[in-house]
């Protein structure tokens, strides 16, 4: 017996026709009824997520997301796990539901995102609505009617955070090579990417030795032309702005290798600030 594969290898080698690669399937998502069944005792939490007066967009997918720390110790920028809960908008309403494994109190981070009616995949342009915030805590019941309300065409930095928010990523790039006039130096950085201009983490890291770690812990989906923006802190006064100098670097992988020997480190005022509006983005 020949194997699809090798079947329909043969036939495209035969000039014939090949059908296009399906798009991905849509992820089926349990019902809260289900996700609060299977949700064990503290540390376990279910948390419900919901928004109502959501008027135009029956249909529609929305996604909920708890980011949580999965490991004590490590702060509250360190490095997150994520649950995502889904549901489709009936009557202007929706309720998607995660089973939280801990870190319920310690800082979590929540994020929801409405696209429009009929809209595949993930993309920045077909979300209508959009939240991102950190907390104290979820009590396990968070309602985004007064968020989306507020915010009836979400803000494009919003949206961005909110759509990294699904993602469980992190990303860690060592930088070597640098110039050893920047010895000492604080070095800024963001990631981004032909379909996601806008950065949604930030990272920092001090020289030494001509070497640098950067660490984005929600840099958002991965990119085949990902680049970081980094910003060398070069007049040494702690803070990104004018005097500083700025290149671009391609980031391959999310733990990655990178050599800035022949990096052309730009000094006008323009390109500074530019790439610092970049690196300026929130933390949390």
């Amino acid at each position: 017996m020949v194997s699809s594969v090798v079947f329909g290898a043969w036939l495209a080698g035969c000039g014939a026709a090949v059908s296009p690669v399906p798009e991905p399937m849509e992820p089926v998502f349990e019902s809260c009824a289900a996700v609060r069944a299977r949700c064990g005792p503290a540390p376990m939490r279910f948390v419900r997520g919901s928004a109502s007066g959501l008027a135009g967009l029956d249909g529609a997918r929305a996604r909920f997301a708890i980011r949580y720390l999965a490991e004590t110790g490590t702060g509250i920028d360190g490095p997150r796990r994520v649950v995502v809960g889904g549901a489709t908008v009936v009557n202007g309403s929706f309720e998607a539901c995660v089973c939280l494994p801990l870190g319920g109190n310690n800082y979590p981070q929540l994020g929801a995102v409405v696209f429009a009616p009929g809209t595949r995949g993930e993309r920045a342009e077909d979300v209508r609505r959009a939240h991102f915030s950190q907390r104290f805590a979820t009590l396990g019941d968070d309602d985004f009617t007064a968020e989306f309300s507020m915010s009836a065409t979400p803000e494009p930095a919003v949206v961005a955070r909110a759509l990294a928010s699904l993602v469980e990523r992190t990303v860690r790039v060592e930088l070597r090579a640098i110039e050893p006039m920047f010895q000492g130096r604080t070095l800024f950085g963001a990631l981004v990417a032909d379909g996601r201009p806008i950065p949604t983490d930030r990272a920092l890291g001090m020289i030494a030795n001509g070497d640098a770690t950067l660490e984005w812990v929600m840099p958002g989906r991965a990119s085949t032309n990902e680049r970081a923006v980094l910003v060398v802190d070069a007049n040494g006064d702690r803070r990104c702005g004018d005097g500083d100098r700025t290149t671009r670097v391609a980031i391959e992988g999310d733990t990655a290798s990178a050599s800035l020997l022949t990096a052309q480190w730009d000094a006008s005022a323009d390109a500074v600030r530019a790439a610092c509006a970049l690196v300026d983005t929130p933390r949390g």
